[in-house]
């Protein structure tokens, strides 16, 4: 089976979702800053960053050499990795000229991806081919995208199963480039992911979250059915020999995966391709990331100019003077669901969100003028969302929501036949009492929390207390969450303020 590429197609990171199922949540959004943390204690993605200088130049020319072999890199351009912002990274430096005026684009040929099909005609690389037992699992309709692509990616990657000398040479090429990269994939320790967390552990606890500590607990019990049914006692138990094996393979998967959409399918029956690639997945996650990955034909490309460049990604002093981060934007994701997938949470994510329960009009309307709304289980006539009673609701900001300035218009009482000073009062009133209702949620949530956002900020400024990777991830995390409340509460708390002020008897008796 030959793996079909889209051309050009913009990428976006696998949905969590695709990788190990987890209950819908739904949320309303906030668009204040989260915790702004330290960059040098920022979660690690790639390679452990204790590697001492002499050991990290050594390891750093050898992935020179694998990228001079495996891929293609404009001439004049110099790409390796080091540590950046978010831990081990994609740098590129141009050898003859300022960065401003440069441009990179890396790429890796179509032959060495990793990919598979998400729906039918089943596709995937064509070396796994040569492994028949893997050629099975991959064409087999019932099993799951995410256990395919693991499968493909231990096969890749093992140094236990050697090639056979009958294979053909692309096979062993193929296979001699994912078994030397493999040193550059992170280990499970070092990985922050939810399929990471084990139940029960005070990690897992620390997250102070129910709806990922519950997703946890389901991740581990489909760990076990997936490598009882796709690799105990079968011939790619050789891949997978206990389920710790499977669970990294997957935990890649959810940190580095790629997904495109294909052009070939049918336009009724849409099809996706989910893939694993060397080199370009070294490049991190920034908002601010200038970065372009695209699935050509003949491969993935990576593209970026220097003036696209996020300005605190580039060195300015030492060894690495010149060298900027190659970083792109992984997708419009809240807090929750890069903690999920990825281990980290995103600094002044505008996708941020928090759960309220719209119950009446009125909190629905307050919510409506401070929030846009996105998703939601409503009844729609038109435009007029109408928010069914009891029920959460999703929101997501904008930077119309941002502005509070042309609020008072909403109290101005205009009706048909002109203003109506009583109108006006009413409403301010009913408004005043909504978002007082809304306030109140957010006050009980932060009090759910078993620790304040103070405890936290000071958990993480204190040098004494040793955390793991995990830990520190959870504590974040949680940091995200609260400062989320605080900032919807804030806004909420405003409005209400001007509601009030509106609602005085004063300002209608003149």
């Amino acid at each position: 089976m030959k793996t079909c590429f889209a051309k050009g197609t913009r990428v976006k990171k696998a949905n969590p979702a695709l990788l190990l199922d987890h209950a819908s949540v739904v949320h309303l959004g906030v668009c204040r800053s989260v915790e702004r943390t330290s960059r040098a204690r920022k979660m690690r993605k790639a390679v452990s960053a204790s590697l001492s200088a002499t050991k990290e130049g050594s390891a750093q020319r050898t992935f020179e050499e694998l990228l001079q072999k495996y891929a293609h890199v404009d001439e004049g351009m110099n790409v390796d990795i080091r540590e950046g912002s978010q831990g081990r990274c994609l740098f590129w430096s141009a050898a003859d000229r300022d960065i401003d005026s440069a441009a990179l684009t890396l790429h890796v040929p179509s032959k060495y991806l990793l990919s598979v099909s998400l729906s039918p005609p089943w596709q995937y690389t064509p070396a796994a081919s040569s492994y028949p037992p893997l050629q099975e699992l991959l064409e087999d309709a019932k099993t799951p995208s995410a256990v395919k692509l693991a499968a493909l990616l231990l096969w890749a990657s093992s140094s236990q199963l050697m090639v056979k000398t009958s294979a053909s040479d692309e096979v062993k090429e193929f296979r001699a480039l994912w078994t030397a990269y493999r040193q550059y994939l992170p280990q499970l320790s070092e990985m922050t992911s939810i399929v990471c967390f084990t139940p029960g552990t005070p990690e897992c606890a620390a997250l102070q979250d129910e709806v990922l500590e519950k997703e946890v607990g389901s991740i581990v019990d489909g760990l076990r059915l997936w490598h009882t049914r796709y690799f105990e006692g079968t011939e790619l138990e050789v891949l997978a020999p206990d389920p710790q094996t499977l669970l990294w393979a997957l935990a890649i998967l959810r940190t580095r995966s790629l997904k495109f959409p294909n052009p070939d399918a049918s336009t009724i029956v849409p099809q996706e391709i989910m893939l694993l690639t060397p080199f370009i997945d070294m490049a991190n996650h920034s908002a601010e990331g200038g970065a372009l990955v695209n699935l050509l034909s003949s491969g993935l490309s990576l593209s970026v100019s220097g003036h696209s460049a996020t300005p605190s990604s580039s060195s300015t002093d030492g060894p690495d003077q010149g060298a900027t981060e190659a970083t792109f934007v992984y997708g419009n994701f809240s807090n929750r669901d890069f903690m999920r997938s990825f281990g980290f949470v995103e600094d002044a994510n505008v996708g941020e969100e928090m759960d309220l329960v719209v119950s009446t009009p009125d909190e629905q309307h307050v919510v409506e003028h401070l929030f846009d709304h996105t998703d939601a289980i409503v009844t729609s006539k038109g435009t007029t969302f109408t928010v069914l009673p009891h029920q959460e609701v999703v929101y997501r900001c904008s930077s119309s929501a941002e502005a509070l300035a042309a609020w008072p218009a909403e109290f101005a009482g205009v009706t048909d036949t002109g203003f109506d000073p009583q109108v006006a009062r009413a409403y301010a009133v009913r408004m005043a009492a909504a978002a007082a209702v809304l306030a109140r949620q957010c006050t009980e949530q932060l009090h759910h929390f078993e620790t304040t956002l103070a405890e936290d900020r000071a958990l993480l400024e204190d040098s004494s207390v040793g955390m793991t990777a995990l830990m520190e991830a959870a504590v974040r995390y949680r940091i995200s969450r609260k400062c989320a409340i605080e900032s919807a509460q804030h806004r909420i708390e405003e409005y209400k303020r001007d509601a009030e002020h509106a609602a005085q008897p004063d300002n209608y008796d003149k």
